[in-house]
C-alpha cells in the first residue's frame, strides 16, 4: 500500500524504497519487536521487581549484541572486499600484517563467492 501510494504520486516517488532498504527496515522491525515483547512482559506485572528485570535486560542485551555483530560483519566484509580488490594491497596486506591463515582463507573465499 505505501509503495503504491508513493509510486502513484510524483512528489512522493523520490521516496520509494528499494528492496535492500525494505530488507533493512524488516531487520530493524525484528529488533524493535524484541523491545515490544520485553515491554509487554514487564507490563504484565503490577510491580515488576529487579529480579524480574534482570532476565529481560540480559535478553535485550543479547539481542542488541547479535544485531550489532551482524551489522559489523557486513561492514567488515565490504572493507575486506575493497582491500583485496585494491591492486596496491590485494592479499599481501593480510600476510604482511600477520593475519592468521584461516582468516586469509576466509577472505579469499569471500571474494571467490561474490
Amino acid at each position: 500500500p505505501l509503495h503504491s501510494l508513493a509510486a502513484a504520486d510524483r512528489e512522493l516517488s523520490p521516496y520509494l524504497l528499494i528492496d535492500n532498504e525494505w530488507k533493512k527496515l524488516t531487520e530493524i522491525q525484528e529488533l524493535l519487536e524484541c523491545f515490544q515483547k520485553a515491554t509487554l512482559e514487564m507490563s504484565i506485572e503490577n510491580f515488576p521487581t529487579l529480579g524480574q528485570s534482570v532476565p529481560v535486560y540480559n535478553y535485550l542485551i543479547d539481542i542488541i549484541e547479535d544485531f550489532i555483530e551482524k551489522v559489523d560483519l557486513k561492514s567488515q566484509n565490504i572493507i575486506n572486499t575493497a582491500n583485496i580488490i585494491d591492486p596496491r594491497h590485494k592479499m599481501q596486506y593480510y600476510k604482511d600484517n600477520e593475519f592468521e591463515e584461516e582468516y586469509i582463507d576466509a577472505y579469499k573465499n569471500q571474494i571467490t563467492n561474490l
